[in-house]
């Protein structure tokens, strides 16, 4: 995966390496918690990989989630801070990982522009405007409303595949502020 990556990724500095076995009973993740992370480089890999960002507050995110709808699951990856949505250049320290089991068939399936306009948001917005919203609605979650469906469950309960490809996609994503 690293090597797709490549353009973003770069030479900055990895987290410390993690055996996933050692945490099996976790159901929150907090190893890295404090360690300054390049915003900036997690959004980007992890959009690219289909991660959202939280939508708690219009131009601002604080985690990224990506969920397996038919297997009713959901990880949420959380900074400490908010920071700028897209970010630009912003560090911030990392907090926690944690997983989530939900009922596929609870859980909305509106799509962010849906939650928009239940928002107000006028139907007809022109080219431009929707243009000018598309990164929010591309990568933003439509679904942050619904932490009541969630339930926290530990690393051992996430489907093995699903737990993998997870963690090696926050692996990818997660690099630390470069040293001067």
């Amino acid at each position: 995966m690293s090597r797709e990556l490549d353009h973003i990724l770069g030479d900055a500095p990895k987290p410390p390496s993690i055996r996933l076995d050692d945490h099996l009973d976790d159901e929150t993740f907090t190893a890295w918690r404090g360690l300054r992370v390049d915003v900036s480089t997690l959004y980007a890999t992890l959009t690219e990989l289909g991660w959202k960002i939280d939508t708690e507050e219009s131009d601002l995110m604080h985690g990224m989630s990506k969920v397996w709808r038919d297997s009713g699951i959901k990880v949420w990856l959380w900074l400490e801070n908010f920071v700028s949505t897209p970010p630009d250049g912003d560090i911030e320290p990392f907090d926690t990982i944690r997983f989530y089991r939900f009922d596929p068939a609870a859980m909305p399936t509106r799509t962010m522009l849906e939650r928009l306009h239940s928002q107000g948001l006028p139907a007809d917005l022109g080219p431009g405007r929707l243009d000018e919203l598309r990164g929010y609605l591309d990568h933003a979650d439509p679904q942050t409303e619904t932490f009541d469906l969630l339930t926290p469950i530990r690393f051992r309960d996430v489907p093995r595949d699903l737990l993998e490809e997870a963690w090696l996609e926050i692996e990818e994503g997660v690099r630390l502020e470069r040293p001067e």
